[in-house]
């Protein structure tokens, strides 16, 4: 259900969707606000070993705090971020990214990993099993046979708002 919510997060842009919010809100205060990261940062640093990409073409940097690691070659226009274009110039754009990355990786990569192994941060724990039974955090999960696949809708449907009522913060449909 996190992934289906962080996915539906990252597409809300108000045209698609308004904000919302998502979370317990930890420590007495309201639950953040998400949103498209256009609203947000448009390239996100999660740490050192962070690959800023940069999937279209802007001399000034307006979409980024930092300059990206990754940038097309070719001219990308932003507004294919609202209006995507056809079909070729999508297998395109595809093929552009996976040759603008994979000649990132033929310069860059050995250089950025001795400095993230040079770099003074604790080795990262290793990842947990995919078994059934309980995580290293406790939680269980085990994917059951009589829900059909669907256990994570409510979840989803719980936090993410689907018709402009709930968007704009005006409650469930018919109250």
């Amino acid at each position: 259900a996190d992934v289906a919510i962080a996915l539906l997060a990252s597409s809300s842009i108000g045209i698609s969707g308004m904000p919302f919010a998502w979370g317990d809100g930890a420590d007495g205060r309201k639950a953040p606000l998400v949103a498209d990261g256009a609203f947000t940062d448009f390239m996100p640093e999660v740490d050192e070993a962070s690959i800023k990409l940069k999937p279209f073409s802007d001399a000034l940097n307006f979409w980024g705090k930092s300059p990206p690691d990754v940038a097309p070659t070719e001219f990308v226009p932003i507004s294919y971020g609202v209006w995507p274009p056809d079909a070729a110039m999508m297998d395109h754009l595809f093929e552009l990214g996976y040759r603008d990355m994979e000649a990132w990786l033929d310069r860059h990569l050995e250089a950025h990993l001795a400095a993230l192994a040079t770099a003074s941060a604790p080795a990262a724990p290793p990842p947990p099993s995919i078994a059934a039974g309980p995580s290293p955090s406790g939680e269980h999960f085990e994917c059951s046979s009589t829900e059909g696949g669907m256990e994570w809708y409510e979840k989803v449907r719980s936090v993410v708002p689907i018709d402009w009522r709930e968007q704009l913060f005006l409650g469930p449909t018919g109250t």
